[in-house]
């Protein structure tokens, strides 16, 4: 359960793209196909009326050596191809609007197929406020939507207008909650001014139809971005 929170953690803070070196991947051909590890996700953003399909193909594990597929494997959404993204070094294709759900086919150099189905997380919102008082102390974010399940995460990124890169997170992953508390010690760490409200719902679970190396499905939504005043 620890693993499967950092890895949710990690992917929900989507603030900030850092650059850097990636490693380079190997070439799928060139290892044992029943030890390839596959990660599927489905993401919503409001903001953008966009749903994103991605994969992610390493050798052995979710901590191996990237890969990158070569024919004839391949990976599809439903019936689309994905295609490669050379900068990044995953799969991921964008559709217009809001998909809820849809169907990742692997295919395999051996010919063998997986196919997993993936939902998007249930959507919520940012609560109607138009400011965070310091001075009050800690402070209740309530957003609007469904109590956590088991296997949620909710994060919150609040980071300043003028430079985004003055940001924190927040994080909450406690079955029926339906808040997150800010700590004083987080927010007086953001300067005063106007700011942005990042919201994401994210849920994760291992893919039922994987080689023995295993995999990945998950399902993520972001709310229309809120700015505030902290103060």
């Amino acid at each position: 359960m620890k693993k499967t929170i950092k890895h949710l953690i990690l992917s929900t803070i989507t603030s900030v793209v850092l650059f850097t070196a990636c490693e380079k991947p190997a070439d799928s051909k060139d290892v044992k196909q029943d030890k390839i590890y596959g990660e599927y996700e489905l993401f919503y953003d409001k903001n953008t009326d966009k749903t994103y399909a991605s994969a992610w193909f390493k050798f052995n594990s979710g901590s191996g050596t990237p890969l990158q597929l070569s024919a004839p494997s391949e990976i599809k959404f439903n019936n689309d191809a994905i295609p490669y993204d050379q900068l990044f070094g995953y799969y991921r294709k964008e559709y217009a609007g809001q998909i809820t759900s849809g169907t990742f086919n692997f295919k395999d150099g051996d010919g063998t197929t997986y196919a997993n189905t993936v939902a998007i997380a249930k959507m919520l919102t940012n609560p109607v406020i138009d400011t965070i008082r310091r001075a009050s102390g800690a402070y209740t974010y309530v957003w609007t939507g469904d109590s956590l399940v088991t296997g949620e995460l909710i994060g919150l990124t609040i980071g300043n207008v003028i430079n985004p890169l003055n940001f924190q997170v927040f994080l909450q992953n406690t079955v029926t909650s339906k808040n997150i508390i800010l700590p004083l010690t987080q927010l007086n760490q953001l300067p005063i001014g106007m700011s942005y409200c990042q919201l994401d719902r994210a849920t994760e679970k291992a893919a039922t139809n994987t080689t023995s190396a295993g995999g990945k499905i998950r399902g993520k939504y972001r709310a229309l971005n809120k700015n505030l005043y902290v103060k």
